[in-house]
């Protein structure tokens, strides 16, 4: 197994930057994910490592090689794609056993590489049918299969559960993790999908325009985003927005949220480059759990006057969408049963939660 390094490359399709000049190590071992939306240029990063697409500018390593201008079949890297490439002509066992007979592989490895695959995915059963014969679930397990097989460097996999469906996908997730445990072999992952990152990943690489936005844990990702993309791109719903002013009440430092002062104890660890900024102003991040709702305020806790527009059952928990002011909205996840709208509430919250950033860079102020 070995490292995949990406130095400083850049990748231009005619005047569009794709990918603009990122380095970035996939660790030996490590199940590295590359997380954003459609178009972030994630796609492009997995396949220039894979060598399906060349570089503008910059190196590919490989461990110690630089693998740049090597074909794909040289450079040791299975790739696993998001529609399976399965050969419809061929039964489960060939196609495992495909890349090894390309190899001039004994027979008798084949079948124990084969056989090997095949009990670690729970496809002994199926190795006589032929793709048509399979659910999309057993197809994807297949594509693993082949690509376990020939002991790769380190596995490329875009986007593989995007076509299940989501009680597959949750299974799916299970098996790859498990899977990644025991080979412990390095695994680089490309997904839009939030919960396979979070759930998948040591560790993340979120991305926006071509551009890497931050890379970190999955804990460090949710609870300490760099900047205003991140905090919101990350989480189901994403953190809530607020723009704020900032201004004094009885001497101590207070948030001006639309029509409503909200008082803020000392000592937080952005107060001090919040209040210094010259506008004043910024925007104050919060996710939707750390809010709670009530028909009245908490007595020494920050509240903020709301009404409910929209309430959303999940079942083990509710979705509360609140107004603030005609231009002020936020989303609460909350335990209790809100089953009426248009009713006034309390919105209160642990400052030490909150999230702020610099309303012109986005930046967080922790991150400064």
């Amino acid at each position: 197994m070995a490292q995949i390094e990406w130095d400083h490359v850049s990748k231009w399709f005619g005047p569009v930057a794709a990918v603009h000049n990122i380095s970035l190590v996939a660790r030996d071992h490590e199940f590295l994910v590359l997380l954003g939306p459609s178009g972030c240029g994630k796609t492009t990063t997995l396949r220039m490592a894979a060598g399906l697409e060349d570089p503008t500018s910059g190196r590919l390593l490989l461990g110690e090689r630089d693998v740049t201008h090597v074909e794909p079949r040289d450079r040791d890297l299975a790739m696993v794609f998001q529609n399976y490439a399965l050969y419809p002509h061929m039964t489960v066992y060939d196609n495992l056993a495909f890349g090894l007979k390309l190899r001039k592989t004994s027979p008798q490895a084949v079948r124990r590489a084969v056989e090997d695959a095949a009990a670690r995915l729970g496809l002994e059963s199926l190795l006589a049918r032929r793709p048509r014969e399979l659910s999309g679930g057993q197809r994807q397990r297949v594509a693993l299969g082949r690509a376990m097989v020939r002991q790769p460097q380190a596995f490329l996999m875009d986007e593989p559960l995007s076509n299940l469906d989501a009680t597959l996908r949750a299974e799916t997730r299970v098996q790859l993790k498990a899977l990644h445990a025991q080979l412990a072999t390095t695994i680089v992952y490309v997904t839009h999908d939030q919960v396979e990152a979070m759930t998948l990943a040591t560790r993340i690489v979120v991305m926006n325009g071509g551009v890497i936005q931050q890379v970190g844990t999955p804990d460090a990702i949710y609870d300490r985003p760099v900047n205003q993309f991140v905090a919101h791109f990350i989480g189901t719903p994403g953190m809530n927005m607020l723009p704020v002013l900032w201004g004094r009440v009885d001497g101590a430092l207070a948030a001006i949220v639309g029509s409503q002062r909200l008082p803020l104890p000392p000592g937080l660890p952005w107060m001090r480059a919040a209040e210094s900024a010259v506008s004043h102003a910024a925007t104050v991040g919060v996710r939707p759990e750390h809010l709670r709702v009530a028909a009245a305020p908490e007595t020494g806790t920050p509240s903020l006057k709301a009404r409910i527009r929209l309430v959303e059952p999940m079942g083990h928990e509710t979705l509360v969408h609140l107004d603030l002011d005609p231009d002020l909205t936020l989303v609460a996840r909350t335990p209790d049963r809100w089953p009426h709208s248009n009713i006034p509430v309390w919105v209160s919250f642990d400052p030490r939660h909150l999230h702020v950033f610099d309303p012109v860079s986005q930046v967080a102020y922790e991150a400064v």
